[in-house]
């Protein structure tokens, strides 16, 4: 897919697409492996915000009273219609994203395993009464699975949407548009909103909406929650990013645990909610995990997502700079750069392409973790920082002792695998595996900075439910 290949049709509003009459602001879509390339124009207008909860508001009591089944047959033609359009979505992932083939593929394969699940949970789990009409604010991370977790969840329990897709994933939005009208979801159930932030602000403040479900930074969340403080009645469900961590202990598949921490820490140039920042290494295999992950890492290829590379470029220029901000952090805060990563010049069609880095830090008291700033910020970007632990209780206070709290993977011997599971203050614990490589299905939960203790996954099935209780005779 080419940008001179897409046309913007506006948003969805009850069935139909519109395009702004009176735009407020627009943009241009930028492909990231080629930013040089001319992209489509993008406009949006705050007015159509009103008319969209509205005509959520209108549908959402008849879909709420067609039966479960119904609803259920609904999601199972629109997973095939998202099978049939398999290579747009991909192709859309890459043109916006940078992804790789590859990753976008498993990104796709994710959201359809989700969907394949839903009606087996149903049929074990008893949900209540919808909230309502939901507010759905995604991010350019995750761009596709977070929709199709949303509306999944979203729309089979009942609800009606207003979907607000991020800025910079317009054409993902479009396409996914476009299979909800196929799959013949009634008109207004489902709407889209193409827009800025304060398009998205203005959606969630709207007195309408009963449910906002928002992936993103911590601080537009913040900004969500003040936003929303004296409108009590709305759910707030916040995914909200993380400083995931990997664990590699005694015992553990050396070669395997640097092959996952490859993919974990700069697949999608370590942009992803899931994308791994630190491995704390017990010091008996440090130094060879060092150098094995240093060797792989010179060794992969770094290109233009039409190339299938490992690691394509990152979003945008800003992305760029804030990588390079970071690295300048982490070495005035004692860190050793191996690896020092840098602007990538790839071909004359520009593109913003990194080198990743790797850093050790000799440092490895707790303290020090709690006051350096590049330890307890989300990077989103291909920069992996070493520690090294002789105890495996000070390497669970190190994982601990970050602000975030969303994903952590284990490589151990099984037998010590209990405790780690006890005390790690993470979401979701996988073991030999990459933070990228969890299932669509795993019921996620935000912990501290990572959200506001909500389900993801399967889980968010319960959360877009008012409970009912029935008392007995």
């Amino acid at each position: 897919m080419n940008l001179d290949q897409f046309q913007f049709r506006g948003c969805l509003i009850a069935g139909k697409f519109v395009l702004p009459s009176q735009p407020n602001g627009s943009w241009s879509v930028q492909n990231p492996s080629f930013p040089n390339r001319p992209g489509p124009k993008i406009t949006y207008e705050f007015g159509l915000i009103p008319e969209a909860v509205r005509a959520a508001r209108s549908a959402q009591p008849g879909w709420e009273k067609t039966s479960l089944s119904e609803r259920l047959n609904w999601l199972k033609k629109w997973q095939s219609i998202l099978v049939e359009k398999k290579s747009v979505l991909v192709s859309a992932l890459m043109v916006e994203t940078g992804k790789p083939a590859w990753d976008a593929e498993l990104e796709l394969d994710r959201s359809i395993q989700l969907l394949s699940q839903i009606p087996i949970k149903l049929a074990s789990t008893a949900t209540g009464a919808p909230l309502g009409v939901l507010a759905a604010v995604t991010a350019s991370t995750e761009a596709l699975e977070s929709v199709v977790s949303f509306l999944a969840s979203a729309l089979v329990t009942g609800n009606a949407v207003v979907h607000k897709a991020s800025e910079k994933t317009v054409i993902l939005a479009q396409v996914i548009a476009e299979s909800i009208l196929e799959s013949g979801l009634p008109s207004g159930v489902w709407n889209l909103l193409q827009g800025d932030r304060e398009t998205g602000r203005r959606l969630c403040v709207h007195e309408n909406i009963d449910g906002i479900l928002f992936t993103g930074s911590y601080d537009v969340s913040i900004r969500i929650k003040q936003d929303t403080l004296q409108q009590h009645w709305k759910k707030l469900m916040l995914y909200t990013g993380g400083k995931n961590t990997i664990l590699a202990w005694k015992g553990a598949d050396l070669e395997k645990a640097v092959e996952w921490t490859i993919e974990s820490a700069f697949s999608f140039c370590g942009q992803g909610a899931f994308s791994a920042s630190r491995v704390i290494v017990h010091e008996s295999i440090a130094q060879e995990f060092l150098e094995k992950l240093h060797q792989a890492s010179k060794a992969f290829r770094i290109g233009p997502a039409d190339a299938n590379p490992f690691m394509g470029p990152m979003m945008d220029h800003g992305s760029v700079d804030r990588y390079m901000k970071f690295l300048g952090v982490a070495v005035r805060e004692g860190a050793e750069l191996v690896m020092r990563g840098k602007a990538l010049e790839l071909g004359k069609e520009g593109g913003f392409y990194v080198a990743p880095s790797i850093a050790y830090l000799k440092d490895n008291s707790i303290e020090a973790t709690r006051k350096s700033i590049f330890q307890q910020s989300e990077m989103t970007s291909p920069f992996v920082t070493l520690i090294e632990s002789d105890d495996q209780d000070h390497a669970i206070a190190l994982a601990n002792a970050t602000q975030f709290g969303l994903c952590a993977s284990l490589f151990s011997d099984p037998i010590e695998m209990e405790k780690w599971d006890r005390e790690l203050d993470f979401g979701l614990i996988l073991k030999n595996q990459a933070t990228t490589r969890r299932k669509g299905t795993e019921s996620v939960i935000g912990r501290k900075k990572s959200g506001n203790h909500r389900k993801a996954g399967l889980g968010l099935l319960e959360e877009c439910c008012w409970p009912v209780s029935e008392s007995g005779a």
